[in-house]
Parts: C-alpha cells; structure tokens; sequence
C-alpha cells in the first residue's frame, strides 16, 4: 500500500529529509516565524561582518585573525587599512588584549602602543601626531594612570598638562595643536572627561 504524504511532507520534503524539511517549514512557516528567521539571519550576517572588518567598516584580506577551539580571540591579530598597511596589531590570550599593541597612521606613521596584560593596561603607552612626533606618555599601574606628559604637534611640552601619582589633568591636541579633549584623573583613576569646544564666536 502507498504511503500518503502529509501536507508537510508535501510541501517540504519526505520522511528521510526531516531535517531538511523543518528547515523549510521554519524558513517558509507562518509569517511570525518568517520574521523571527530574518531577523536571525540578519543579525548573524552583520555579527560576523563586525567582528572581522575595520573601524571604517571594511575588511582586508590580509586581515589575520585566530581563534581557540572555545572561540576565544587567540595569538596576533592584525588589521589593514584598504591600501593594504597595517592599521592595528596585538595579540589575544584567552580572548583579552596581552602585550603590546600598536597602531599605525595612514601614512606609515606609528600613532600610538599599549601594553596590556591580560585585557588590563599596563605599563608604558604612548601616542604619536601624524608627522611623527610624540603626543603624549603615560604610566599605568594595574589599569590605573600614575603619570603623564603631552607636546604640541611641534615638540614643545604642554604646559597645562600634567599627571603625577595619579592625580592631574591633560589634554589631547589634534594635528594642528588645538586642545579637542581634557581629561582629569584622581587616584590613578578618570573621573572627567569632555570636550573643548574651538570654535571661534564672531562678533
């Protein structure tokens, strides 16, 4: 005797491709579930394009990423700009930041390292301008900022800015010298950050 096929199996597939047909049928089910499917879909599509692309967005295939068999980030990563330099490259161990990290500008320039260890910064950091002078220099201690020293783009030290056992302010300068941020610490730890508005009020 014949085996009549169900609705289901009709419409996606036989016994022997179960699996296969309730991947239809949750794909192709009623509209809440269709929703639910794009929705999840979409979501592990733009996970997936986050985790492995570029502050601007755009992945490299030079790009080198290494994950543990717990998907833990592990070993050196590195990032590249779209002309195919180095843009970013630390090293992960048990999915957090460890060693020194470095940053590259555009035009080949170093623009900042940070040492890490285990996710916490530690140790000496420091920050370059584009045209390859020092930004600024700072200490940490267990995640904690004890000093700091910032120059202007042209070399010279800025003299509101300045950090000693963890207390003190400093500012960061864009590429021309003007003062874009102040930070203030107290007791190794930030406790305000804001922006300097630059713009010139004419009367």
């Amino acid at each position: 005797m014949r085996h009549k096929l169900s609705r289901r199996e009709e419409l996606y597939g036989k016994k022997q491709n179960d699996d296969f047909g309730c991947l239809l049928m949750f794909l192709g089910g009623p509209l809440p579930f269709r929703i639910l499917s794009m929705l999840f879909v979409s979501f592990a599509i733009l996970f997936f394009y986050g985790l492995f692309s570029n502050d601007d967005g755009k992945s490299n295939p030079k790009d080198v990423y290494q994950f543990d068999r717990y998907g833990e980030r592990v070993g050196l990563w590195t990032w590249h700009f779209p002309n195919g330099e180095k843009e970013t490259e630390g090293a992960y161990r048990v999915g957090k930041k460890h060693g020194v990290w470095t940053d590259w500008w555009k035009n080949g320039q170093v623009k900042a390292t940070f040492s890490y260890r285990l996710g916490i910064i530690e140790g000496n950091c420091s920050v370059w301008y584009e045209n390859g002078r020092k930004a600024s220099e700072r200490e940490f201690i267990g995640g904690q900022l004890k000093t700091a020293r910032v120059w202007l783009p042209n070399g010279e030290v800025c003299p509101e800015s300045h950090v000693q056992n963890g207390n003190g302010r400093f500012l960061i300068h864009g590429q021309k010298g003007i003062p874009t941020r102040a930070l203030t610490y107290r007791n190794g730890k930030k406790v305000q950050s804001h922006f300097i508005n630059t713009i010139r009020v004419i009367k």
